[in-house]
């Protein structure tokens, strides 16, 4: 069985890596190897699609039995678009070699809504993670 706090520690460490993935010119992470059309745009959705997750991972374990999966997929999805956009804002207010786009808050929100799903496959099909609407 999983430990209560596993993705919760997941979750925080994946923000981390968001965090700095949002914030960091990528000139000082290396050198790109190739280039994947529209690569950005993948990544936002990934990195949020995986955020959702885990967000949703770690809120069921604090708070399933508390508070219906519905109401905690709300407050997720309204905290990590909140989140989202202070990202695209401080690349706005930085001006360090990163650029704001609506096509990135969109990106970051199919990617949401693809980890919403997701988590919800996950606790409704799953034997032991089951957490009701």
């Amino acid at each position: 069985m999983v430990r209560k706090w596993v993705f919760s520690l997941l979750f925080l460490v994946w923000m981390a890596l968001v965090t700095a993935a949002s914030l960091l010119r990528m000139e000082d992470v290396g050198p790109e190897a190739f280039e994947i059309p529209y690569g950005d745009k993948l990544g936002h959705f990934l990195f949020y699609a995986v955020a959702m997750f885990l967000a949703l991972m770690a809120l069921g374990e604090w708070l399933r039995g508390k508070m219906g999966f519905r109401r905690a997929a709300a407050t997720a999805f309204a905290g990590l678009l909140a989140y989202g956009l202070l990202m695209e804002g401080l690349q706005w207010a930085m001006q360090a070699g990163r650029s704001a786009e609506w096509a990135d808050v969109v990106a970051n929100s199919l990617g949401l809504v693809a980890g919403l799903y997701s988590a919800k496959g996950a606790f409704h099909s799953l034997r032991g993670l089951n957490w009701p609407d």
